[in-house]
């Protein structure tokens, strides 16, 4: 865990590291590759369900409350 002023709040992947904000802590890992199997049947559903769910979500205009 890493905390200074050059990458205190950073999120997001720059090259081949990833930074990430837990409790009000930086962490810094590697970014994670590609999958090398293909998704299963069963996970390809649940990726749709969950696409639709979200496409609902943002179209019901409700706030997340923090």
């Amino acid at each position: 865990m890493i905390n200074n002023v050059l990458i205190k709040g950073l999120s997001g992947s720059i090259d081949n590291m990833t930074f990430r904000q837990r409790s009000g802590e930086t962490i810094v890992s590697r970014r994670r590759r590609a999958a090398s199997v293909p998704a299963t049947e069963i996970q390809m559903q649940n990726q749709e369900q969950f696409r639709k769910a979200t496409v609902f979500f943002l179209h019901t205009g409700v706030e997340l409350i923090d």
